[in-house]
């Protein structure tokens, strides 16, 4: 696959991604929406198929991933335009959804795993995950578990998302870590993970407020995604991610005294934030 291609795809990807919710009919919105996801799964496994990846498994996993949100995305429309599903949520949808998070956070674990093995590598991803998931918590996750109402399952898929994007985030910044030398494909992965987690996270956080009516902004961020990560398989760099390597002592040194900085800046910067949230 000629890289030259494959940035052809983003940009008529993200093009189509950023005007496909200004049609004025729902249905022809979800038509389109559907229609990127699909090109990008089909994109994804054909990926695989011509770069041969040494280790195929993970991004296996990835595709698989992909394939179930672009499922859940298919699932949803069906049920609310083709069958007349008229709750706020679809069941069927939220199982399918919820399902891919695990596939993604593994292949994403399993990349940085074949990068760089070490104890030291597993403290400083413990050490970034922390740093992430605090942030998360205080200002997405607890206000979402608090906010929860409706059906039981409505309340379990509402605390689901968020928790299942803390778990993403923090695979996708252990890869980050893990990564001695950035290329095309790591980019395309890590923006297209970022990309979903952050439509889920500022929906969760609109949810909690009560403003969703004026969410119809976020539509783009998800097709995006899809492409992101369809093109980081779809890229022959792809094939350099899966082989190990090993990085150098004096970057790793200098990363983790950085890590260490912000983790110490955290805590107090939290206690604020905190703060000013519960004051009348």
């Amino acid at each position: 696959m000629r890289a030259r291609w494959v940035w052809v795809y983003v940009v008529a990807g993200l093009v189509a991604s950023g005007l496909h919710w200004r049609l004025d009919d729902e249905v022809a919105r979800a038509v389109a929406w559907d229609l990127i996801a699909v090109v990008a799964v089909a994109a994804a496994w054909a990926g695989i198929v011509l770069n041969r990846p040494p280790r195929p498994g993970p991004w296996r996993l990835l595709a698989i991933g992909l394939t179930l949100l672009a499922a859940g995305d298919l699932t949803w429309d069906v049920s609310v335009y083709g069958l007349g599903h008229g709750e706020p949520s679809v069941p069927a949808s939220d199982v399918v959804y919820l399902c891919a998070y695990p596939f993604l956070a593994v292949a994403l674990l399993l990349l940085a795993r074949a990068r760089v093995r070490g104890r030291d590598t597993l403290v400083d991803g413990t050490v970034v995950a922390l740093v992430i998931a605090a942030p998360l918590w205080l200002l997405v996750v607890r206000p979402t578990i608090d906010s929860a109402s409706g059906a039981t399952w409505d309340q379990v898929t509402t605390v689901a998302y968020p928790l299942l994007d803390c778990m993403l985030l923090v695979s996708v910044a252990y890869l980050a870590f893990a990564l001695p030398r950035w290329n095309a494909s790591a980019a395309l992965l890590v923006a297209g993970v970022i990309a979903t987690t952050a439509g889920d996270i500022v929906y969760a956080r609109l949810s909690t407020l009560g403003i969703l009516d004026t969410s119809l902004w976020l539509d783009p961020i998800w097709p995006a995604s899809y492409t992101l990560l369809a093109a980081a398989m779809l890229h022959p760099a792809m094939r350099e991610l899966g082989e190990p390597q090993a990085t150098s002592q004096q970057r790793l040194d200098r990363v983790r005294v950085l890590v260490l900085a912000i983790s110490l800046l955290t805590v107090p910067v939290l206690l604020v934030l905190e703060t000013s949230m519960n004051r009348p």
